[in-house]
């Protein structure tokens, strides 16, 4: 007596907007890069404008000793 095969239906993928959650989890790690590039143009921008404003002001006080 040989045993029966047993065949079990797939359960069903849960979705939502038609991504699983592998796929909402792609898409988070997207956003996490994205917002990670964005803050570090950001600060590239803030430390070159904050090292222009340093050598405006030592450029300043140069003028200002020397008059």
């Amino acid at each position: 007596m040989a045993d029966p095969i047993i065949v079990c239906q797939a359960p069903a993928a849960h979705t939502l907007l038609s991504l699983t959650a592998t796929g909402w989890t792609a898409v988070g790690s997207f956003i996490g890069a994205v917002c990670v590039l964005a803050l570090v143009a950001y600060n590239w921008n803030y430390l070159r404008l904050a090292r222009d404003q340093t050598n405006a002001a030592v450029t300043q006080a140069n003028v200002a000793t020397t008059r």
